[in-house]
């Protein structure tokens, strides 16, 4: 008990000395992990930081750090492969401490950046691969048969292109790592209410945010929309953030807020049936766009509407108090 106890509070002196022998073992002579700059000490003493608040985890109370010599194969590995130096791989060990576990990224980073890049040719390219772990570092503690799952769900099952697959990926890198079957039980639970393939497809590449959204919200949301907003299936296809948008701060308030002040919005279904108009022509014959509606922010819907932003705040504030409540808790009549 007392060596586990010790193992979780990882004394300051044992994790700093780890810690800089991680890049010193391939990295030796580098300014960058001289203490002499100021911005590698800040970084330095974040990751210690860093170690010792992850170490208290109880799921990681039995694993052992990796050794200096396997983080250093892995800073190797991200250097020659995105051409991160020192520095920016601190910050992302900083960003994500659990990569420092031995059954973690370290073991596994070859491999699925390998993966990435054999399905993904785009990222080849070492900038593209680079920016997309230092958005998500989660993505190197993915295991290569979760990569694959994911992977074969948009190629096969969606039938989306590579390009689109990148679109998705790097728009939403959480997918990478977000349980499959999650995944699959929303697109399921969508088709049994009448979407078909394509339109999953087109949803995805718009707006891929609904796929890791919990079911039961994606109910939920799916419940407003066809009883508040009065929205079609074909209304989501267009709009797919009509199954994200939050209900209490957003699109709650935001419809509440339009009839209040007798707006007419325009659903994504009609205005496919017109003329394609710039959303000003349309604020003009006092109609506004449901999306222009709901995805801009406060400011940017009310100042060309004409409505006091003070008064749609407070409007906003206590429908998020009183309905917001009960359609967060999917109390839905």
């Amino acid at each position: 008990m007392h060596g586990n106890s010790r193992r979780r509070r990882l004394a300051p002196v044992v994790v700093r000395s780890y810690v800089t022998e991680i890049p010193a073992a391939k990295l030796q002579g580098s300014a960058v992990v001289s203490d002499s700059n100021m911005q590698q000490v800040s970084l330095m003493a974040a990751l210690v930081a860093g170690l010792q608040r992850t170490a208290q985890s109880v799921s990681l109370a039995k694993q052992p750090l990796a050794s200096p010599n396997t983080m250093a194969a892995f800073v190797q590995q991200l250097q020659n492969t995105c051409g991160m130096d020192a520095q920016a791989i601190i910050q992302l060990l900083a960003k994500r401490p659990v990569m420092c576990w031995q059954h973690m990224a370290p073991d596994q980073a070859g491999s699925t950046l390998q993966l990435l890049q054999q399905q993904l040719p785009a990222l080849q390219d070492k900038q593209r691969l680079a920016q997309l772990i230092v958005k998500a570092p989660s993505v190197l503690t993915a295991g290569r048969k979760q990569l694959s799952q994911v992977l074969h769900l948009l190629q096969q099952q969606l039938e989306l292109s590579q390009q689109q697959m990148q679109q998705v990926i790097v728009q939403h890198p959480v997918l990478l790592w977000h349980p499959v079957q999650q995944v699959s039980k929303n697109m399921g639970y969508l088709v049994g209410l009448g979407f078909q393939s394509a339109d999953l497809r087109e949803m995805v590449v718009k707006s891929p945010y609904w796929m890791t959204k919990p079911l039961r919200e994606l109910t939920v949301q799916w419940q407003f929309v066809t009883s508040v907003i009065k929205g079609s299936q074909q209304d989501v296809v267009l709009l797919p953030e009509l199954l994200t948008l939050p209900i209490s701060s957003r699109m709650g308030p935001r419809m509440l807020y339009a009839r209040k002040r007798h707006l007419k919005l325009l659903l994504p279904s009609h205005a496919a049936m017109l003329p394609a108009l710039a959303t000003q022509h349309w604020l003009k014959q006092k109609l506004v766009p449901l999306g222009f509606w709901l995805k801009g922010g406060d400011k940017a819907i009310c100042k060309p509407m004409g409505l006091s932003l003070e008064d749609y705040k407070r409007f906003k504030s206590a429908w998020a108090r009183l309905d917001g409540t009960s359609w967060m808790r999917g109390n839905v009549a």
